[in-house]
């Protein structure tokens, strides 16, 4: 059995790694997966993922701040490229890497996890904003009774909580954002509320 936290980034793949690994588990934290997969091997994928401007403002101040007040165009220029990157995660990464193509099967936004078979591979999705249901996905998806779920904030900087709490983000930026198949399909009580 093969056990892999793997995760787009900032979405709790680090909290959920370290409670396995303290657990007995011997998961392995992975943001690309480059091994050849076994036949002969069962793995079991955790998959955390979070609201993608929320997502994408942490993960601008764990890579790519580099001290003083940021304001919004600078967030949006400093993170470049990667603004579609928790978007496109599912698509480019875990349905390459393990043949699952979570898209084609409905998720249940009231619940905020889901799992996913394939060959030789078993894949629970679950939203960080609903890891209180983690002790039913883990029993769902391992058999067992869930290990506590430590909580692990990896992005720390003053100026991050400033800029989430008084940062005026537009608009447009959500609905970019929102406007996403990730976020229709995983969040879309969120997308249906605000549209």
């Amino acid at each position: 059995m093969k056990v892999y936290v793997h995760s787009a980034g900032k979405c709790g793949s680090v909290s959920m790694t370290k409670s396995l690994v303290k657990a007995g588990y011997d998961a392995k934290h992975i943001h690309t997966f480059d091994e050849k997969r076994n036949s002969w091997e069962f793995y079991y994928i955790f998959t955390p993922i979070r609201e993608l401007v929320s997502r994408n403002v942490s993960a601008y101040f764990e890579n790519c701040y580099k001290g003083g007040t940021v304001t919004y165009n600078d967030f949006l220029e400093g993170y470049g490229d990667r603004h579609y990157k928790g978007a496109d995660y599912f698509d480019k990464r875990l349905k390459k890497n393990w043949g699952v193509n979570v898209y084609d099967y409905p998720f249940d936004t009231e619940q905020g996890w889901h799992i996913y078979n394939g060959f030789n591979v078993r894949v629970m999705v679950i939203r960080l904003e609903d890891f209180r249901n983690w002790p039913d996905a883990f029993q769902a998806m391992m058999g067992k009774p869930a290990p506590d779920l430590m909580h692990i904030n990896k992005t720390r900087h003053p100026e991050y909580r400033r800029f989430v709490k008084y940062e005026n983000i537009p608009a447009a930026y959500y609905n970019q954002m929102w406007g996403t198949k990730f976020m229709k399909h995983f969040y879309s009580d969120l997308v249906d509320e605000y549209a």
